[in-house]
């Protein structure tokens, strides 16, 4: 683990199915500073942890070159899904999930082969593969397929989400630097000062979770409210929110406003 921490040359990185930990994480997210080339990041299927959402945090809060991010089949529950997204806020907000201070991570520079760009540890294997790298938003977060099906997420999560979806949308409309009041604070969170982010979120799974009816609203509020222009799918199957048979009016006319939004950015995108 600490050769790959070293290594400033691969920018593609598969460890699913590792068994992977809170403490492999610490070290890992040292991988996601602010000088990071690291595009692509599959943790799929290890043990993962909500201690472990917050280091993914503090290495995500000034990382501008991660553009895919899995970590589906992990153990992160609401706790840990709600430090994770926080660490998608502006980087001066200040949030739980670096408790205010500056990121403790930085880029680690050294290391490995020029040429290796790929690599993957995934099971019990390992490979690697040549390549270019990809390209990067500058100036913020440049994360753009997240996914974190089947991790136990619930309420605190979706306000966290609304959050990021919020801050995103506005500093699309206004720019970078452009300041926002934080959607959670409607509903009994904090505010966040902003900065810029560049791009946001474009797919989103969150298949599998304990989101409601209520934690939906939140999210297609989040689109509403912000004009997010990005977002073109979010998977919210296997949700309470989803179930057959659900009744709830209110789950009902969420994933109907969530469904119209994501179609009209994905025809906008085209």
């Amino acid at each position: 683990m600490e050769g790959l921490v070293r290594n400033d040359a691969i920018t593609s990185l598969d460890l699913s199915r590792n068994k992977i930990s809170n403490a492999g994480v610490r070290l890992l997210a040292r991988l996601l500073g602010q000088h990071s080339v690291l595009t692509s990041l599959n943790l799929c299927d290890n043990s993962i942890r909500a201690e472990g959402g917050r280091y993914l945090a503090r290495g995500l809060r000034h990382n501008d070159s991660l553009v895919e991010l899995n970590l589906r089949l992990n153990r992160l529950g609401d706790q840990g899904g709600d430090m994770l997204l926080r660490g998608l806020l502006p980087s001066n907000s200040g949030s739980a999930a670096n408790g205010g201070a500056a990121s403790a991570t930085a880029g680690v520079s050294g290391g490995g082969p020029s040429g290796m760009r790929s690599t993957s540890l995934s099971g019990p294997h390992s490979s690697t593969s040549g390549g270019g790298g990809g390209g990067y938003v500058a100036g913020g977060h440049s994360l753009a397929r997240l996914n974190l099906a089947s991790n136990g997420l619930g309420n605190l999560s979706a306000r966290a989400l609304a959050d990021v979806l919020v801050a995103q949308g506005e500093s699309a409309a206004f720019g970078p630097g452009a300041g926002f009041g934080g959607f959670g604070s409607s509903y009994g969170g904090n505010g966040y000062g902003g900065g810029g982010i560049g791009g946001g979120l474009q797919i989103l799974d969150l298949n599998g979770n304990g989101l409601e009816g209520d934690d939906a609203a939140l999210l297609a509020e989040a689109l509403r409210s912000s004009g997010h222009p990005y977002l073109t799918s979010v998977d919210l199957r296997a949700n309470p929110c989803s179930a057959a048979g659900n009744e709830d009016p209110v789950s009902a006319d969420a994933l109907d406003a969530i469904g119209s939004m994501t179609r009209a950015n994905e025809l906008s995108a085209r």
